[in-house]
């Protein structure tokens, strides 16, 4: 999937400050046009493989891979003498480069007898981050490790009727809004 959105407007804010004692200070005006462009590519693959091991019991293996490739340039101008919204202000802006790489392993046993099932298993997620500041050329990576446990209990007292317990547990990553420094 890819997705793109641009956004730009104007803020236009008058601080006022105060003294200790209460009375008025000094007052700052801020006057900037800003703009943003962020885009992401995502692709995700899953495979599984399912093995009966007796009877009763099977197992289901699963690998997945997934990319996240992101794009975000928000701009923050401040007025030139001329009134135009020129003068790029360095301290509000930043193009950021976030790319994600995962790889998921899981297996899952699932044990089916008379009226009784019962699931259980884990993924393992190997998740790899590249984070680049393109205004200063700064590289962060970070590699960790996600684990998700899953387990569901389920007895049938008769055909329609039955009682369920389930659990699933499970990560998200950040997006490039919640991780990009600005």
């Amino acid at each position: 999937a890819y997705n793109q959105s641009q956004t730009h407007g104007h803020q236009h804010t008058t601080l006022r400050f105060y003294q200790s004692d209460g009375s008025p200070g000094t007052t700052e005006v801020q006057d900037q046009f800003k703009t943003t462009t962020i885009s992401s590519a995502i692709a995700s693959s899953n495979m599984t493989w399912s093995e009966p091991i007796f009877k009763t019991l099977a197992v289901v293996f699963n690998y997945g891979v997934g990319i996240n490739n992101s794009n975000a340039d928000r701009e923050t101008y401040n007025p030139a003498t001329d009134g135009n919204y020129t003068l790029l202000d360095t301290l509000y802006s930043n193009h950021y480069r976030f790319n994600q790489l995962t790889d998921q392993l899981g297996a899952i046993f699932s044990y089916k007898e008379g009226k009784t099932l019962l699931t259980f298993g884990a993924k393992a997620s190997q998740v790899d981050f590249k984070q680049v500041n393109l205004y200063n050329n700064s590289i962060y990576r970070r590699d960790f490790m996600n684990w998700a446990t899953q387990a569901l209990f389920q007895y049938q007292f008769a055909k329609r009727p039955s009682i369920s317990i389930n659990y699933n547990g499970g990560t998200a990553q950040p997006s490039i809004e919640q991780i990009q420094p600005v």
